[in-house]
């Protein structure tokens, strides 16, 4: 047995040494209960029906996959269910979404930082609960967009309201991604667009290789007009370009998808450099513009669809944490939050900017969002005289309000509040809120409105 011997060290501040990584055991467990802070607002379900005697593989669009055997369901007398049966799942992956859960991120005296939670159940299409069959198991490949081995997979007994430790993997590479992405069609170039030859405008005739400029193809009886502005490089201007004899001439495509070309003529004496348009009229040009809007089409289908595959699969996360599972409930991949050296301990107290009616501050609850936004640690009346954050880490302190409102401390002021308790030495502070206008309806809004604070 390893016993761990408090260390007292005297600081300016008071200072709390904690443990130095994620570990995965500890004997002690404090219940916890899920509440909500919000009224009517959570984290929604997806929801997905499966036929049991055949089972399936139900995919998000963030990546996460749950396979389902046959025959895994079972109604409360133990009894197959045969009928059909919607899966309920919802995942967790910022300090908005587990805030707004009011799922308890605490094992004992530890704060969990999650790689990634979920909840799922199973009902019929009459909305009577299923268990998962003794002999059956599901296989969740959860989406993680957190890397690390430190973390490990926990369940929550809601009836004990405490989390239980069931194992540990290493993250995999979301492989179904990385194939998906290296298969992508290549697109070809745009169609080049005709151009109509301007009228009484002076063009000439190139030999060109139709190997060499293949966009060329589809025009017939093409000729050259000029297409810069500099008139000391316009042939018009310069009849000598058409009776001198060349040696060179060196035609370039400018850009991939353009209409204009760089013109390079040359002989050992002197040479001459333009910018030329590729033209055509009467019925070339008009045959060559409807083909033109045909090709353009299928090359904007195409473009639409690989750019559609494309903002899909950047929704899906690079790695998978996957374990197998044979109840419903929550679920949570996690390590404890004790990865700082040092973090400041503080005898807190709160209050409002304004004042708000109805609200006891001892009866409310605030939340520090910290860890990368994916540690949210509860205080409240009993504890805020253990208040402790790490200066070295984004901080942010929320507190839910009637009528789905928050207050909040920003990440800004708990930088201004270090540089008053180093400068008065006092370990005594209290928080004052500001009171946002705004109600939060959904994890969505929660989300942009914590990222901006």
């Amino acid at each position: 047995m390893m016993i761990l011997r408090a260390i007292q060290t005297t600081f300016l501040l008071s200072v709390l040494l904690l443990m130095s990584n994620c570990s995965r055991t500890i004997s002690e467990r404090t219940e916890n209960k899920i509440s909500p802070p919000f009224k009517n607002v959570d984290v929604a379900f997806t929801e997905n029906t499966i036929d049991p005697s055949t089972g399936g593989v139900i995919k998000l669009d963030n990546g996460t996959r749950i396979n389902l055997p046959k025959d895994a369901f079972i109604n409360s007398d133990g009894k197959l269910v045969k009928s059909k049966v919607k899966i309920k799942y919802r995942e967790f992956h910022n300090s908005a979404q587990i805030l707004m859960s009011g799922i308890p991120m605490k094992f004992g005296n530890e704060n969990f930082q999650t790689a990634g939670m979920f909840e799922i159940k199973g009902v019929t299409e009459n909305e009577v609960p299923v268990q998962i069959a003794k002999e059956a198991a599901i296989r969740v490949e959860m989406a993680s967009f957190t890397k690390g081995d430190e973390y490990s997979f926990y369940y929550f007994n809601e009836q004990e309201g405490q989390w239980i430790l069931k194992g540990t993997s290493t993250a995999q590479e979301n492989e179904e991604k990385k194939l998906k992405l290296k298969s992508l069609p290549e697109i070809a170039e745009a169609p080049l667009k005709p151009i109509k030859q301007q009228e009484n405008s002076l063009v000439f005739d190139l030999e060109v290789n139709a190997a060499l400029y293949p966009e060329l193809n589809d025009f017939k009886d093409v000729v050259w007009q000029y297409a810069g502005n500099d008139p000391e490089k316009n042939p018009e201007k310069t009849p000598w370009v058409f009776t001198n004899q060349w040696s060179f001439v060196e035609l370039q495509r400018i850009g991939k998808e353009g209409n204009t070309y760089s013109l390079h003529l040359s002989d050992r004496k002197r040479d001459f450099t333009t910018i030329v348009s590729p033209v055509l009229n009467g019925r070339h040009y008009r045959q060559a513009l409807a083909g033109f809007q045909k090709k353009l089409l299928v090359y904007e289908n195409a473009l639409a669809a690989q750019k559609a595959e494309i903002d899909q699969l950047s929704r899906e996360a690079d790695l998978l944490r996957t374990f197998e599972i044979n109840n419903f409930g929550i679920y949570n991949w996690d390590c404890f939050y004790n990865k700082q050296e040092f973090a400041i301990k503080l005898n807190a107290d709160f209050k409002f900017d304004k004042e708000i009616p109805g609200v006891d501050l001892k009866k409310n609850s605030f939340y520090l969002v910290t860890g990368n936004q994916r540690a949210v640690i509860t205080y409240n009346f009993d504890t805020k005289n253990n208040f402790t954050f790490n200066p070295n880490d984004e901080n942010k302190l929320i507190a839910v309000l009637p009528g789905n409102r928050i207050a909040y401390f920003r990440n800004e002021d708990f930088k201004t509040m270090l540089n008053s308790i180093n400068a008065s030495g006092n370990s005594n502070f209290t928080f004052v809120l500001k009171v946002a206008d705004n109600e939060v309806v959904n994890a969505e809004n929660l989300c942009a409105v914590i990222s901006s604070i």
